[in-house]
């Protein structure tokens, strides 16, 4: 059963223990760094993020696997880690 939910990013990188597979392809460091230049951007100017999409989770033998989203994962992580803000995301669990 898929459902998505709203996480806090406390909650999504503090709180939650998730696996990163090495399967999981190429993480893309320019893109996340782009990414990244523009939420940063858009936060000075708006207050607020401007994120689209969803994290997508699996949930096995009661730990999460990062299946798909893995450069918004780390533009999150990032912008959480450098600036302390606790904004809110969407993910799917499946």
């Amino acid at each position: 059963m898929n459902e998505i939910v709203r996480y806090s990013w406390n909650k999504l990188f503090e709180s939650t223990n998730i696996q990163i597979p090495n399967i999981n392809g190429i993480i893309d460091i320019n893109k996340i760094n782009l990414i990244t230049n523009y939420q940063t951007n858009y936060f000075l100017k708006h207050n607020e993020y401007n994120f689209f999409g969803v994290i997508t989770l699996y949930y096995f033998e009661n730990k999460y696997y990062l299946v798909d989203g893995h450069n918004l994962f780390y533009v999150m992580k990032k912008l959480y880690q450098d600036n302390g803000i606790n904004y809110n995301c969407n993910v799917e669990i499946i």
